[in-house]
């Protein structure tokens, strides 16, 4: 039955389209044949992978969702798409806008998820492309991002059943040339479809190595947080972090508030190796034409515009180009489609931590955060929700709160299924529990965290970045491999004397929020828990033992933060720090323990002494145990 799905859909093409030429025909020939060989494949009894696998007939050829050595290319370089749709396909309430040159807006695998969009060019509400060599890109993108799913005809999108928002902002002159709309009106096109509800925007047209003033203030308004973006959460704008064989990187890739995506061929090389610079966020497939990389080319399957205006005769093509930020796009969708109150900084920080690392351990400038991963994106988005007492690890703790409200309709133990909480606390919801059991996440906006488990040695690793410490003076690891010894697994013993940790420089105070956390045991008046080396001591008590700040403003009105209550009485507090931007709020265990308005803080580019004063005064070093130290690059609610 399959077998016939495949000959049939690819009969109904050839009769669709009966005047294509020899090569046109060639190529559909070379469709059926893989498709038959894949299929006889599974006759033979070869065992069918883990994973949702759709049945439209070109499905087995889009390496990109699912690398078997398509192509010759190494098994699993792909997106892990077929992993993900275990979790969701995708909802339609989530709309990705594709801007650019317009879509087929009656292409049949796209037209069952298309929303409505706009013609900025011709001022009309048909946002239909030119039909001219080069006018099939969005079309490509749109097919690749949400071409429908499971419904026995061409290609399969990442998301199946994600709307489409096409947004017309330029017009094809021929494949090298196009007309683009003034910079009013392409601002204006951005802040139209926020306005109509975009979650996603992605922009596949690589500009200039300039951008305009007016339109990179377009993107902002609809990207950050508070912005006009999905009520205040902000949009996620995805654009190229370059162009073909030019190096470099080009506008709007190059804007921070954009997620900025390079490509990688079938076996996880760039496809133009070079130093990118370091606005790349992550990498993802691509697909290279002939036109592009002649005898080298790698097909990518997609929608295509139907008939001779598009890149081939059929509806659908294999030279799917530019698309590799389709792909994040897509992934992005998946993500808001379980979880759609998530802000666009939490989703790119889901999309970037999840990652297959490539390249240098951790980010680096070559291939970012790495290939992105949507079934791993899923998962850790999951595993936070999970975790209800958001301390990054799904545990008991948190299986104690889920059994708390059991049987009730509270919304924070309410997790299951994965694609959509029911409603209801029931075993769905322990079971999905389960599924992440004893699994960490890498926390939004966590920069640095020494755990201080480490049972021996001078290092203090750091679990969440690069930035490892040094041991100085000589304390001891109070922690054993059982973990005992701290407030979270082992700690670090410090003798008040000459005793801390001196770590490099992780953030300057003065370019935004931060935070900072620790747990301490001990410690007398006027020893420091952690300061920024000849800046500021940021936590520390006061000659009363209470906790206290000198984190301040650089003005007049400047001055520290003291609270009333006691950290040096020999039990265990979790002690922090937190300026949103205009208050600084110290915290005692979790509470509010004092907070007050502050602006403009003095900048350090200085590293970090933990243990000690700013400058490593006798009198400041800490005497007793300090455990799991944290640094944030926002604002925070413990």
């Amino acid at each position: 039955m399959f077998l016939l799905t495949v000959l049939l859909g690819l009969r109904r093409q050839r009769k669709k389209r009966c005047k294509m030429n020899l090569v046109q025909s060639k190529r559909t020939w070379g469709v059926w044949l893989v498709g038959v060989v894949a299929l006889a494949q599974l006759a033979s009894g070869a065992e069918e992978p883990n994973g949702v696998f759709p049945n439209d007939p070109l499905f087995p050829l889009q390496w990109h969702l699912h690398n078997t050595g398509q192509n010759g290319g190494t098994p699993g370089v792909d997106i892990n798409a077929v992993k993900a749709w275990e979790i969701t396909t995708g909802d339609p309430n989530i709309i990705v806008a594709v801007i650019g040159e317009g879509i087929d807006l009656d292409h049949p695998d796209l037209v069952n998820n298309l929303a409505s969009g706009t013609d900025f060019f011709e001022n009309d509400d048909l946002p239909y492309p030119s039909r001219v060599a080069g006018s099939e890109v969005e079309t490509m993108n749109a097919g690749l991002i949400s071409a429908e799913g499971d419904n026995g005809i061409g290609v399969t999108g990442v998301t199946w059943h994600c709307k489409i928002m096409p947004v017309r902002i330029l017009n094809m002159i021929n494949q090298n040339e196009a007309d683009v709309v003034p910079q009013a009106k392409e601002a204006a096109a951005y802040r139209w479809a926020a306005g109509q509800g975009a979650d996603i925007m992605i922009h596949a047209w690589v500009m200039s190595r300039s951008f305009p003033a007016a339109v990179h203030a377009s993107i902002t308004e609809v990207t950050r947080p508070g912005g006009i973006g999905r009520n205040g959460k902000g949009c996620l704008f995805v654009a190229p972090a370059h162009f073909g064989i030019e190096p470099g990187c080009f506008y709007p890739g190059l804007y921070p508030e954009t997620i900025s995506v390079d490509g990688v061929d079938p076996w996880d090389n760039l496809w133009w190796p070079h130093e990118i610079g370091s606005r790349v966020d992550l990498v993802a497939p691509y697909g290279c034409p002939p036109r592009f990389c002649g005898n080298s080319a790698i097909p990518m399957w997609t929608t295509d515009i139907a008939g001779p205006a598009g890149a081939d005769a059929l509806d659908y093509t294999d030279q799917g180009g530019l698309v590799a930020c389709s792909l994040v796009a897509g992934v992005a969708a998946l993500i808001l489609s379980i979880e759609p109150n998530l802000t666009s900084e939490e989703v790119r920080h889901y999309l970037c931590r999840s990652a297959h690392d490539l390249g240098e351990p951790g980010r680096d400038d070559e291939y970012g955060w790495g290939r992105v991963d949507a079934r791993a994106a899923l998962d850790m988005v999951l595993t936070c929700r999970a975790d209800l007492n958001k301390d990054g690890i799904v545990d008991e703790q948190d299986l104690a709160v889920l059994e708390q409200f059991m049987g009730t309709t509270e919304p924070l133990a309410d997790i299951a299924p994965a694609a959509k909480p029911d409603g209801i606390v029931d075993e769905l919801d322990r079971q999905l529990m389960m599924q992440y059991w004893h699994k960490e996440y890498p926390e939004f906006g966590l920069v640095a965290r020494w755990k201080l488990d480490e049972t021996e040695g001078l290092i203090a690793a750091d679990s969440a970045g690069g930035y490892d410490a040094t041991l100085s003076g000589g304390p001891l690891w109070s922690g054993t491999s059982a973990g005992e010894g701290g407030q979270v697994g082992g700690a670090l013993a410090l003798d008040g004397v000459d005793d801390c940790l001196i770590a490099p420089f992780i953030l300057n105070p003065a370019d935004g929020p931060f935070s900072v956390f620790a747990w301490v045991k001990g410690g007398e008046s006027g020893q420091v828990i952690v300061s920024q080396t000849g800046a500021a001591n940021w936590l520390m008590s006061d000659v009363e033992g209470k906790l206290m700040t000198e984190f301040q403003g650089s003005g007049r009105f400047g001055g520290p933060l003291h609270s009333q209550t006691i950290i040096s009485d020999g039990q265990w507090h979790r002690i922090g720090l937190v300026w949103d931007g205009s208050h600084r709020t110290l915290y005692v265990d979790n509470v509010i323990a004092a907070q007050d308005t502050q602006t403009a803080p003095s900048g350090s580019p200085n590293g970090l002494f933990i243990g000690c004063g700013k400058a490593m005064e006798p009198g400041t070093f800490f005497w007793g145990l300090i455990d799991d130290v944290r640094i944030y690059n926002r604002a925070i609610k413990p």
